[in-house]
């Protein structure tokens, strides 16, 4: 299961770091033997980094809003819907002890 966690986690990676470099590309009109490196830089950057990847992904690969945002906000939105049932459970937990 942790392998299947770890390959999940790359690929998400690359495919993130595929569109920061397209937005690169796209928005400063940056070939891609410069883009790559600064794409690695930028992907460190959290809200820029995001920025810059969604905009790559919905002007450069033409998709939705949304799908971009599950991109580079999945992780965050699973974090919080995790932190939100633990929430939940250790209430209905707490309810029955009292």
């Amino acid at each position: 299961m942790q392998a299947i966690g770890f390959i999940v986690y790359i690929v998400v990676g690359l495919f993130q770091l595929a569109a920061i470099m397209a937005g690169l590309e796209s928005w400063w009109g940056l070939h891609w033997i410069i883009a790559a490196p600064i794409a690695f830089i930028v992907s460190y950057i959290p809200l820029v980094g995001s920025i810059v990847g969604m905009v790559g992904a919905m002007d450069v690969w033409r998709w939705e809003w949304w799908q971009a945002g599950l991109l580079f906000f999945g992780g965050l939105i699973f974090a919080i819907a995790c932190g939100g049932m633990s929430s939940f459970f250790e209430w209905l937990s707490f309810r029955k002890r009292v």
